[in-house]
């Protein structure tokens, strides 16, 4: 400060609200001298968000005779603002690992600049609404926020959940800030295939008889399979109405009635076993998974009913005579016949030894 006047001037000091108090080495000034006063001031939250501080102080001395006499003078010091935001996302352990199941996120949202941020919150498009219990954040400060996202059938075929989030905030002055984090979930991935084989046996079987058999084909793993086959070497192409299914859904395959052969009625049961085939791939390549499934259905020989002991009464004697030719039609008529000759000449010879 400086004595602009003629007359030396005592009780010279600064009054500065802001600043608080100034110290000044001389309080006594003659005309033309000055002094120089200092004062420090420490910076608030508020003066960084401003981005400036404006300060204006006032001198006075007194006369010797009269009222003081003041001067003021005013400073504006800019602040620089270096706003920012970072995010540090994290999830938790699936709750299970089929469509449904839930994975818990939390949000650390973090006031990395040198003014306060508004408008805090989290932007995360997959997983949807993201509660922040926090909205304004001073330099440093942090909040947690938390979100809850379902799992789908495509995440758990695609055996992970790649997620990004973004955290912003509004500064005091220019445009909001940003900060991206992402975090990569796997899920276990257990294809598998159950098949079901059943036939539409109601009573014993016979050669000529029909037999359907039906497939039940049902995905038991977490995946989505496609490829869905079954095969069967007794039978002609199995046809699936579905090639694709997905978790705890099933089908049902069918195939040509197979004919029963004079050898399975003979044989006593016929023993069929199919096979259920499905693929899946994933990022770490292709798998193909199967599961048989075997049906036993119980068959009896062709008999032919007349007299095959000695005496010639007509009994059965030694009981009914199994038929291993020809299943039907003339040709088996003809063996009937020439085989029941058979017997009679073997009767008559029999008893003309004994006569």
């Amino acid at each position: 400060m400086t004595n602009t006047g003629n007359v030396t001037l005592t009780s010279v000091g600064v009054d500065d609200p802001k600043v608080g108090s100034v110290s000044c080495p001389d309080t006594t000034l003659v005309p033309g001298a000055s002094t120089t006063c200092t004062a420090t001031y420490t910076l608030t939250q508020a003066d960084v968000d401003a981005g400036q501080v404006a300060n204006t102080a006032t001198v006075s001395g007194t006369p010797p005779t009269g009222d003081p006499v003041t001067g003021t003078d005013s400073v504006t010091t800019p602040i620089d603002q270096a706003p920012s935001i970072a995010l540090d996302k994290t999830a938790g352990a699936p709750s299970g690992a089929t469509a449904g199941s839930t994975i818990d996120y939390t949000f650390i949202v973090t006031n990395t600049g040198n003014v306060t941020l508004t408008s805090v919150g989290v932007d995360d498009p997959k997983v949807g609404s993201v509660s922040c219990p926090d909205t304004t954040l001073v330099p440093g400060a942090s909040t947690t926020c938390t979100a809850t996202y379902t799992l789908t059938q495509a995440d758990v075929d695609a055996g992970q959940v790649v997620n990004t989030a973004t955290a912003g905030g509004t500064p005091p002055t220019g445009d909001p800030v940003t900060g991206t984090d992402s975090v990569t979930t796997p899920i276990e991935q257990t294809p598998s295939i159950s098949l079901t084989k059943s036939a539409d046996v109601t009573s014993e079987l016979m050669a000529g008889d029909l037999v359907n058999y039906t497939f039940l084909l049902t995905n038991t793993g977490n995946v989505s399979l496609d490829t869905i086959e079954v095969s069967d070497p007794m039978l002609e192409a199995v046809t699936c109405p579905v090639t694709t299914l997905a978790p705890g859904e099933s089908t049902t395959c069918t195939a040509p009635a197979y004919t029963v052969t004079m050898e399975d009625a003979n044989r006593g049961q016929i023993v069929n076993t199919a096979t259920a085939t499905a693929s899946f791939c994933g990022d770490g390549g292709c798998v193909v998974v199967d599961s048989t499934s075997s049906v036993v259905v119980t068959t009896l020989p062709a008999v032919i009913e007349g007299d095959t002991d000695d005496d010639g009464d007509g009994g059965s004697g030694g009981g009914a005579l199994a038929f291993t030719g020809f299943e039907g039609g003339p040709a088996a008529g003809l063996g009937v016949g020439i085989l029941t000759a058979g017997v009679l000449l073997l009767v008559v010879g029999r008893r003309r030894r004994k006569a």
